[in-house]
């Protein structure tokens, strides 16, 4: 993330959107990058009626802002007013669960629970919850804090270091070209995996590793 702070704010810290508004209203050369960033962080409460959803994330961050942004003189909720157009064009062209799994290609390095990987709109949704079934919502808790999205002959996100081991951890693996996933769970040193019907991804090393490491045996 771009951490750009033209004016030292000691309160609490702004949201990626709220830091966007700010900038867009100093004319920064870079806002447009980060609202892109911003819109794609508000991926995750983009549905199919996107407008109001994203009327309200808008109206709901300028109330919560008004106390940081009073000191610099500005008036949140009217900032969030002049940028809901926008920002709902922005979020229209983040991830969206009809088109081409490829597209996920252009998010290498980003983090998954900024553009709604595990999300709804996301074009990889409906086999993901397809092949975990009801252990979908264990691995999306799980999923939480994972790793950037990297890129090794198919896409891979895994999870954080497990600290509990009956909590444990998870991975996932994309082939954006065949639209196969790999999905897996590890629990008690135990591994579980959830593959596509097909030829299953090759695992990148990084993956091996990660099972090798915390599954026993």
């Amino acid at each position: 993330m771009i951490e750009v702070m033209p004016v030292q704010i000691k309160q609490k810290i702004m949201t990626p959107l709220l830091v966007s508004l700010l900038l867009a209203l100093s004319g920064c050369d870079q806002a447009s990058q980060i609202a892109q960033q911003a819109a794609s962080s508000a991926a995750g409460i983009v549905s199919a009626e996107i407008k109001k959803q994203s009327d309200g994330a808008l109206e709901q961050i300028a109330g919560q802002a008004n106390d940081v942004l009073q000191p610099l003189g500005i008036d949140a909720n009217q900032l969030a007013s002049s940028v809901k157009a926008k920002g709902v064009l922005l979020a229209q062209k983040a991830l969206n669960s009809d088109s081409s799994w490829q597209q996920l290609e252009q998010y290498q390095g980003q983090l998954p629970q900024n553009i709604g990987l595990f999300t709804a709109v996301s074009p990889i949704s409906a086999e993901l919850k397809n092949i975990l079934n009801s252990e979908h919502p264990a691995f999306v808790s799980l999923m939480s804090s994972a790793s950037a999205l990297q890129y090794d002959g198919v896409l891979y996100v895994l999870g954080k270091a497990p600290t509990d081991a009956k909590i444990g951890t998870a991975w996932l693996m994309v082939d954006t070209k065949n639209r196969t996933l790999e999905a897996g769970l590890i629990r008690n040193e135990i591994a579980q995996i959830f593959s596509s019907k097909g030829e299953p991804p090759l695992r990148p090393t990084a993956v091996q590793k990660f099972i090798q490491q915390y599954a026993a045996g």
